[in-house]
């Protein structure tokens, strides 16, 4: 025989609000306050609902703003990633020979598994065309003997540590 337990309305509300900002499964906090999911459910369905006033107007538009304000931080805080990244890419290559545009391109093709690639394109100011474009283009003479050169100095490396391991 099941006995069914009551709760106060301040300790619903302040569960239900508990399971929302956990970073948990509904379930496994239902589990650790010994409380039935179902139950957890109901009062989340009840609690998040928006409240009336005395006049009978709803802070509904509160919620709405959170909603946009936590979307809106969720980017920025991607876009903020970004240019950590983009920071320190560029100043890796702010020595080098090459066009502002090939680094960019470099850097969106190196990013474009971690960050949506639309975004990464209107980030860099690139249009998706001349993106498509570089990838297509073949590599330029000096390109390929640039391979070349990095394949030639990454074996001569490894010679070397080979050398210096041998000598210890």
């Amino acid at each position: 025989m099941t006995t069914n337990k009551t709760y106060s309305p301040d300790v619903r509300e302040s569960a239900a609000k508990l399971v929302l900002e956990a970073d948990q499964p509904i379930a496994e906090t239902a589990r650790e306050l010994g409380v039935n999911e179902n139950t957890f459910h109901t009062w989340i369905k009840k609690y998040s609902r928006p409240k009336k006033d005395g006049r009978g107007h709803t802070d509904e538009h509160l919620y709405e703003e959170l909603k946009r304000l936590k979307k809106d931080n969720s980017r920025l805080r991607e876009e903020r990633d970004l240019l950590k990244k983009a920071a320190a890419y560029f100043a890796k290559c702010a020595y080098c020979w090459c066009s502002t545009s090939l680094v960019k391109y470099a850097w969106i093709d190196r990013y474009k598994n971690d960050y949506p690639i639309a975004r990464l394109y209107r980030f860099m100011q690139v249009s998706t065309s001349s993106y498509s474009a570089w990838l297509k283009r073949p590599l330029s003479p000096r390109e390929q003997d640039n391979q070349q050169l990095i394949i030639r100095l990454k074996v001569l490396f490894e010679q070397g540590q080979a050398h210096m391991a041998l000598v210890v």
